[in-house]
């Protein structure tokens, strides 16, 4: 499998450093800096499988628009029955409303089919462009991507390095999906019976609880309070995700104990 990504973006990487059986090129403004990480450029000469594009919007005459539109309609001219190219977007959950408070098991559940509604300035921007893509390329895939973390992007390490507080983050309802499940979800999508996925775990939770997980498992204290007394915000479920992939970390604790592990960091547990 040959995957074009636009932009030598964090997913992309992985996508590049941990799944050996795909080719994975990259599209960028500096193909000379890829050299320098060992990363494939952009070979207009080649056939794709799959187009992943984790770019945010551009705007041009007041439009917003993909960065690389000519060379993507470039390589999906060249997409045929017996090799389909099909573009895969990141998007965000950013895109749904968000501006909910009330005890955990009150805040709305979102899914697929659940209208966006951003209440951003970046989720307005998101969501733009997932129109512009829909309107470009009606068979893209688009993937609104909860909070990515894996190796680079680890609150776990930031906890114990005190880089992290109660008030600085809010108790608020989060939903993740590690970096590696989003990789294989992007390949995935390829071959889905949809064009919208919510690019998530399904085990959403709130800063409070994560932070009581954290604390036990690291035996330390995080100072300070929580900026707000009720929880926020929303869960955010997917109908085809784990359809497609089998979760290699279905909750945050499966992905923030690895990401710990692999620094040595993880307390040995009684027998």
């Amino acid at each position: 499998m040959r995957v074009l990504v636009c932009g030598a973006s964090y997913t992309g990487k992985i996508l590049h450093h941990e799944f050996p059986s795909v080719e994975v090129r990259f599209l960028t403004r500096r193909p000379e800096a890829l050299v320098s990480q060992a990363l494939l450029p952009f070979d207009p000469a080649l056939s794709y499988d799959s187009i992943l594009d984790t770019i945010p919007a551009v705007e041009e005459n007041g439009r917003i628009d993909l960065p690389y539109r000519s060379e993507i309609e470039l390589v999906l001219g060249k997409s045929s029955s017996a090799q389909r190219c099909r573009l895969v977007h990141i998007s965000s959950t950013s895109v749904y409303a968000e501006d909910f408070r009330g005890e955990k098991e009150t805040l709305p559940c979102f899914d697929e089919f659940t209208m966006a509604r951003p209440e951003t300035a970046r989720g307005e921007r998101r969501l733009a462009l997932e129109e512009r893509i829909k309107e470009c390329f009606p068979d893209a895939v688009i993937l609104r991507a909860g909070g990515i973390y894996g190796p680079g992007r680890a609150l776990p390490l930031q906890f114990l390095a005190g880089e992290f507080g109660r008030a600085d983050s809010g108790n608020r309802m989060v939903s993740r999906i590690h970096v590696r499940d989003l990789a294989q979800l992007a390949l995935a999508a390829v071959t889905a019976d949809t064009n919208l996925i919510n690019a998530v775990d399904g085990n959403s939770a709130l800063n409070s609880e994560v932070f009581a997980y954290l604390e036990n498992l690291l035996s330390v204290k995080v100072p300070g309070s929580w900026a707000t007394d009720l929880p926020s915000g929303r869960r955010i479920i997917s109908r085809y995700a784990d359809q497609l992939i089998r979760f290699r970390y279905p909750d945050y604790r499966s992905g923030f104990e690895e990401i710990l592990r692999d620094a040595d960091k993880l307390p040995l547990r009684e027998s």
